[in-house]
């Protein structure tokens, strides 16, 4: 491992950590408060394509739309509406919309 992914590493855990101590008082804490957005933030990854950060962005922002537009119409189906998304991307573009490498 290279010393910037190290540093990335360290920097991405500081700041969850610090998230986590200024969200404490303001919500209730328990240990599967993320779940929600570990799942989200899963969806946006394989979406954008991995090793894309431009594709994890325009990922973000369009399931964004979709999730709002979902939960505007329906909201027990919003989730399904994005996993349905995320299938139907894979489907016709196995890396993702901006994935780097080769697909075999």
């Amino acid at each position: 491992m290279c010393q910037e992914n190290i540093g990335a590493f360290v920097l991405g855990c500081v700041m969850a950590g610090l998230a986590g101590i200024i969200a404490g008082p303001l919500t209730t804490i328990d240990p599967l408060m993320g779940g929600e957005m570990l799942i989200s933030s899963f969806v946006v990854i394989v979406i954008g394509g991995l090793g894309s950060l431009r594709g994890a962005v325009i990922a973000a922002l369009l399931i964004d739309a979709v999730q709002t537009l979902a939960e505007f119409f329906n909201t027990d189906l919003a989730m399904v509406i994005v996993y349905i998304l995320m299938a139907a991307i894979l489907v016709f573009i196995p890396r993702g919309l901006l994935g780097e490498g080769k697909f075999e």
